[in-house]
């Protein structure tokens, strides 16, 4: 365990938060988002982002329910999959026929990759990543309006995997503390 700026004992929900502190800057201002904010992302590249994700969130996923550690069982459970809404929204874009992004497709390739290897040599590590993607969900409030308004979406329909309805770590329902 990290220690803080004064010596004390960092929980691992304090160090996750320090260690992406940096990303979570540089992500806020990336060209993407920009677009998105503006109005002027390509469709394409909404959709390339969701199949990213659902090629991730199914490695990742898979992963943790098979793990064996119980510190990542204390975590993890299948209420915080989001795989099938990240599936929803692709059936939903389905009819368009949207081409892929080679750019985006390779570089969700080699992250499951890493993925996996992760989940093999360090399968704690992998705490990390439902970190980093649990917190996207509190940054979805935020983007979800942008998306509807960008693409013209109403309900959930192509969102779907922007909405929270389960019991989550970040919220109360598993906690990073007992990891």
């Amino acid at each position: 365990m990290k220690t803080g700026l004064f010596g004390q004992q960092l929980t691992l929900m304090e160090e996750l938060k320090a260690s992406t502190f940096p990303a979570h800057a540089r992500l806020q201002t990336a060209p993407y988002f920009q677009a998105l904010a503006a109005c002027q992302l390509p469709l394409e590249s909404y959709v390339g982002h969701l199949r990213a994700l659902s090629g991730l969130h199914g490695v990742l996923e898979q992963a943790l329910e098979s793990c064996p550690d119980q510190r990542v069982a204390s975590v993890w459970n299948r209420d915080m999959r989001r795989l099938p809404r990240l599936l929803q929204d692709l059936r939903y874009f389905e009819p368009r026929a949207v081409a892929d992004l080679k750019e985006a497709a390779g570089a969700a390739l080699k992250i499951a990759e890493s993925l996996r290897l992760r989940s093999m040599e360090q399968p704690l590590s992998l705490l990390g990543s439902v970190y980093v993607l649990e917190g996207s969900m509190l940054g979805a409030v935020v983007l979800r309006p942008l998306y509807a308004r960008a693409f013209l979406l109403t309900g959930q329909e192509g969102l779907s995997s922007l909405y929270d309805d389960g019991p989550r770590f970040m919220s109360g329902g598993r906690s990073f503390s007992s990891a």
